[in-house]
């Protein structure tokens, strides 16, 4: 079995100690948060991921995936009633959806906390009858 550590939870550490940190726990794989690399992660360059991956492999890990990708930059929703908002949002996914890539990833993860939720935003329902969504009030 492989496993992959958030990289979210050594956030405090800079990329590097954070790689060796998890290659010592016997981690195989970091899952990136956008966040913990840049306020504005859609606008790293394929050269400076090219630099982060080499980062990580060079602990002896891989890149898994994204996951917490609408923290940054501020204002991000999938679901907002502005379509300006959800437009803009759509293109720094197609952005992560790139960087995913370039780090060597496969997985984009969706869902964390706050992801893709606006305050104005209508609740979901369950497209099922009779399906519960515990997760939503």
């Amino acid at each position: 079995m492989r496993i992959a550590l958030c990289n979210e939870v050594l956030a405090g550490m800079p990329l590097e100690r954070q790689c060796e940190y998890a290659a010592r726990l016997g981690y195989d794989g970091l899952e990136i948060a956008p966040f913990t690399l840049s306020d504005a992660p859609e606008t790293i360059s394929t050269t400076e991921a090219a630099s982060i991956r080499a980062v990580v492999e060079a602990s002896g890990l891989v890149v898994t995936g994204l996951h917490w990708l609408l923290v940054k930059p501020d204002g991000l929703s999938l679901t907002d009633p502005d379509a300006s908002v959800r437009s803009r949002t759509l293109a720094v996914m197609t952005r992560l959806i790139g960087l995913c890539a370039e780090l060597g990833g496969t997985v984009l993860v969706h869902g964390s906390p706050s992801s893709g939720r606006s305050r104005k935003a209508k609740p979901v329902r369950s497209p099922w009858p009779g399906c519960r969504m515990p997760w939503r009030k």
